[in-house]
């Protein structure tokens, strides 16, 4: 076996071979989840909830405002397929349960590398995009009859 690098689990790096990526297979997986169609809502996640958050979606998309992801700043529509397959992946799971639920989990930071997303809405400055989405659900909620308004904030 000379000439041959030693192959071990004891040895995941042997040299001459580049390090891992960060995360392997784990990470990978999530990615190709996440790059999947969004899956329907589960069951927990209620009609009301659901319009919460299509509302804060179509916000995004109507604002005119940019997303932030890492580097890179994309369009109104693109976030919003970025975030849908967020949370279709999250709400598959049950773990959607309300609008904060959405911009904790999905709508706050990336969950690969952590970072804050943000949105630019010319000509303000960049604002992180949970301060953004936490007020238009409050515009949203305040703008609702009482008794709508009532049953979300009790969720």
């Amino acid at each position: 076996m000379q000439g041959r690098p030693h192959l071990s689990p004891f040895c995941p790096n042997p040299p001459g071979r580049p390090a891992p990526v960060a995360g392997g297979l784990a990470t990978w997986a999530v990615a190709t989840v996440l790059a999947l169609p969004g899956a329907a809502p589960a069951a927990d996640m209620s009609a009301a909830t659901r319009k919460e958050i299509d509302h804060m979606l179509a916000r995004v998309v109507s604002s005119g405002c940019e997303f932030g992801r890492g580097s890179t700043w994309h369009s109104g529509p693109d976030a919003r397929v970025h975030l849908e397959r967020k949370l279709g992946y999250l709400s598959a799971r049950g773990m959607v349960a309300s609008a904060e639920d959405f911009i904790t989990m999905a709508a706050t930071r990336s969950s690969m590398t952590g970072e804050a997303y943000t949105i630019r809405c010319k000509p303000n400055p960049a604002q992180p995009s949970a301060a953004w989405m936490e007020a238009e659900l409050k515009a949203l909620r305040a703008s609702a009859p009482p008794a709508a308004a009532a049953s979300a904030a009790r969720r």
